[in-house]
């Protein structure tokens, strides 16, 4: 099937799943035709590319590798007709959080602490999955749909994670997403900074050339539980374990695709042909 479904890249969706399972490094991306200086007019067949990299490469920082990377698989597959103006590899607009959660005391404390940060997390940012051909039938896919454009070594790439750049960060947004939780009562208030100083409650604009991003472990974060009237803050052995934990499920790569397509072989059945 994927010989015979599967295609190059045609579209600008397919070509964000190429760079996704071919380039390391590469987060999340977004192609979007340029427009001409006046700006009511697109120039057809050029393209600007956003890259948002991984922790690995922001830590490190192997920006221009990255691009050196991207550039080369861009320029393999390209269409005729097509080039890439522009990429642009975005810079990480650290927000830091202040908040207060009211939750059930029922509730294991740290537990419920690390399924509130990794919440925090994948609402800022949401990773893109890599899913097997087995969990995309049982989404009601069809075939169709998940063989078409390029073939991944990964798994194949839902359409819907590849969502819109975000250009803002509401705390309203994190506030609902938070109050979905299981055992949460109440977000008492959330507050964002992006000086680390400055908090407030309006939403953070993200500037031209920037992702947004929070690091949990950031010592400017203060996210406190209150549970039985008592407040926690802390983020022990337990609190990391959950944490990453929950953060690898939600955001796991399959070593190889085939190994996870589903088994829709005919069974055949022996039959004794001298009988």
């Amino acid at each position: 099937k994927g010989e015979i479904l599967s295609s190059a890249p045609v579209t600008t969706t397919d070509f964000c799943k190429l760079l996704l399972g071919q380039v390391e490094g590469v987060e999340q991306v977004w192609i979007e035709p340029v427009t001409a200086k006046s700006g009511s007019k697109i120039c057809k067949g050029i393209f600007k590319v956003l890259v948002q990299p991984d922790e690995n490469i922001t830590a490190n920082n192997n920006y221009d590798q990255l691009e050196a990377d991207v550039r080369r698989c861009l320029m393999r597959y390209r269409n005729l007709g097509e080039t890439y103006e522009e990429i642009i590899i975005l810079r990480p607009l650290n927000i830091a959080i202040k908040s207060a959660i009211l939750v059930d005391d029922k509730q294991p404390v740290k537990e419920t602490l690390a399924y509130i940060c990794n919440t925090i997390e994948q609402t800022i940012h949401p990773p893109v999955r890599f899913l097997s051909e087995a969990e995309l039938l049982a989404m009601n896919k069809t075939t169709g749909e998940i063989y078409s454009g390029p073939l991944l070594s990964g798994g194949f790439i839902p359409d819907e994670d590849l969502k819109p750049r975000r250009i803002q960060v509401d705390p309203a947004e994190l506030t609902k997403a938070i109050s979905s939780l299981d055992g949460v009562l109440q977000v008492k208030y959330l507050y964002l900074s992006t000086d680390e100083k400055n908090f407030g409650n309006k939403p953070v604009q993200v500037p031209a050339g920037y992702f947004p991003a929070v690091d949990i472990s950031n010592s400017t974060n203060d996210i406190s539980i209150i549970s039985d009237q008592v407040e926690h803050h802390s983020q022990d052995a337990l609190f990391w374990n959950v944490f990453e934990r929950i953060k690898e499920v939600r955001k796991r790569h399959y070593t190889g695709q085939q190994g996870a397509m589903a088994d829709t072989s005919l069974q055949g059945v022996y039959r004794d042909l001298g009988r």
